[in-house]
């Protein structure tokens, strides 16, 4: 049971101690403590009415959940990228294959190496995995060449491998005679 004279009924469900209702620190963890209250002055008020501790303030994480927190940030060079709205995000998201930036700026200019995939002659960006699979995945057909003669590419449809047995389409080899 959560006594609401001294305790507070989060959204999530979890009951905390009323003190830490409005200090500026996620203790629900859905941030429902900290809606709806007049911020000290120690504390940075978002425009969604939500309180945060400065700490929270141009750290490249969305804590107040409409960006406001990370508005008219100076960026640290080092650890940080600047979106084109003036938005600081971390450099761990920079090319990672998820636009962080409305301006999708973390995204632009990035190798497919840098992301983890093999590049088509074309340009395009595919899963390694994707190589040499029987499947045109590059626009161009790129992913599909120079696989040598010993790859063995099987469709279920027709059994085939380059002209060569497949296994069955549950994966067993044919027996050997």
């Amino acid at each position: 049971l959560c006594e609401e004279d001294e305790n507070f009924l989060c959204r999530s469900g979890i009951c905390i101690p009323r003190i830490l209702q409005c200090n500026g620190f996620n203790d629900c963890d859905d941030w429902s403590d900290e809606m709806h209250c007049n911020c000290s002055e120690e504390l940075f008020r978002c425009d969604t009415g939500r309180c945060l501790n400065y700490t929270f303030v141009c750290d490249g994480y969305d804590d107040c959940g409409d960006l406001s927190d990370e508005q008219n940030c100076d960026c640290n060079p080092v650890t940080q990228h600047q979106c084109g709205d003036g938005r600081c995000i971390t450099m761990d998201w920079i090319c990672d294959g998820d636009p962080d930036c409305l301006d999708k700026s973390d995204e632009t200019n990035c190798s497919c190496h840098s992301q983890g995939l093999v590049e088509c002659r074309n340009g395009q960006c595919v899963p390694s995995t994707f190589q040499c699979d029987g499947d045109n995945d590059c626009k161009d057909g790129s992913d599909e060449e120079n696989c040598g003669g010993s790859q063995r590419v099987c469709h279920e449809r027709d059994q085939k491998c380059n002209s060569t047995l497949c296994p069955d389409s549950c994966g067993h080899s044919p027996p050997l005679m």
